[in-house]
């Protein structure tokens, strides 16, 4: 009858086991890093979206009722049909 000894695997296993656990940790460092990209690309871009919205706003406020008074239209016009 073959006896097993207690303890600590052998030395070849746990280097196998550390390389698996270490591409494992790999793997979820590179899908986590690309979830933390997206989430930042989405950002910018509504934040980019806001800005042109705001942008929109102060032209509406500061420069399109001067060009109403030199071209002779309602800058209203442009925000309804826009």
């Amino acid at each position: 009858m073959a006896t097993r000894r207690r303890g600590r695997k052998p030395a070849k296993f746990d280097s196998k086991l550390k390389l698996e656990r270490s591409q494992q940790s790999a793997r979820e460092c590179r899908a986590r890093k690309k979830l933390r990209y997206q989430y930042l690309e989405e950002l910018v871009a509504s934040r980019e979206k806001a800005i042109i919205v705001l942008r929109k706003e102060l032209d509406a406020v500061y420069i399109l009722p001067h060009l109403t008074k030199i071209v002779g239209f309602s800058y209203q016009y442009l925000f309804c049909h826009s």
